[in-house]
């Protein structure tokens, strides 16, 4: 008897923080891409910026230049937004070392 009063219990809980994420607008970010480069080629960090690679000659010598056009991110993240609220419960960005916590007023993040 006791086990299955434990479990109605759990069950209720459990519907009822999915109801309240559901009217709240959670929604989770999950965003893990990788930037690579053709053969012959390396991804060089661009600047101070973290995260943002572009394609350089592996023999870089006198007159190689990088591939043109070839720039990209690497991106390494984790949130969830509770979009109705306008509430961030967490955002962690682990290819730029960027840990963010609750904040309110945030507007909703991209599609991604």
């Amino acid at each position: 008897m006791r086990a299955s009063g434990l479990f109605g219990r759990i069950a209720v809980v459990a519907l009822v923080v999915m109801a309240a994420g559901l009217f709240a607008g959670a929604r989770p970010v999950v965003a893990f891409k990788d930037f690579r480069c053709p053969v012959g080629y390396w991804a060089q960090p661009i600047g101070i910026m973290g995260g943002v690679f572009r394609c350089e000659r592996l023999a870089a010598g006198a007159g190689s230049a990088p591939l043109g056009g070839a720039v990209g991110v690497i991106d390494r993240e984790i949130a969830l937004y509770l979009v109705n609220l306008q509430v961030r419960v967490f955002d962690f960005d682990f290819a730029r070392d960027n840990y963010l916590w609750v904040g309110t007023g945030v507007s909703r993040p991209d599609l991604r």
